[in-house]
């Protein structure tokens, strides 16, 4: 929870800078990224201005639409904002969203990133569990194959040292 986000593209470096000036620090921890919290805080920024330039998927491109503009109304008005944005964030299904999808892929690439860092830091041999609320919400989209995977395996050379370390 306390360790950094280690931003690794130039939209992650964008999203990490809109929560430093969101929540006035300098410190912005992988927690603030890698949560419930972290899903609408990338939403968020991939609503904002900020993200025009680095935003994946079109999500920018469509942010101006009338389905865009409810989308962001619900989301605004829901109980619990996050699940709002996870309950339209699979490409394909009814009501989903460009801007939640791409916010849900954002959240799972900086996962599996995250898990990789576990995996190199502890010398994680056994394995790696993902826990916590969001990952029990989102068993069904961190599936083998899945960005999840990608992200984890993504670390260059360094991959070696723990490509087989389980990710559970």
């Amino acid at each position: 929870g306390e360790a950094d986000f280690a931003a690794r593209s130039a939209a992650e470096w964008a999203l990490r800078s809109h929560i430093a000036g969101k929540l006035g620090v300098r410190h912005v921890k992988a927690e603030h990224v890698v949560s419930g919290l972290g899903l609408r805080r990338i939403y968020d920024f991939l609503r904002s201005d900020a993200a025009d330039a680095a935003a994946p998927n079109g999500a920018a491109e469509t942010s101006g639409t009338a389905a865009a503009h409810e989308v962001e109304a619900a989301v605004r008005s829901a109980a619990d904002p996050s699940a709002a944005i996870a309950s339209r964030c699979t490409p394909g299904e009814p009501g989903a969203d460009a801007t939640c999808v791409a916010a849900m892929e954002m959240l799972i690439s900086a996962l599996g990133a995250e898990a990789a860092n576990a995996a190199l830091r502890f010398q994680a041999h056994g394995g790696v569990f993902l826990a916590g609320g969001v990952t029990a919400k989102l068993a069904a989209r961190l599936g083998a194959g899945s960005a999840l995977r990608d992200a984890y395996l993504g670390k260059g050379r360094s991959v070696a040292a723990y490509e087989g370390c389980p990710l559970y």
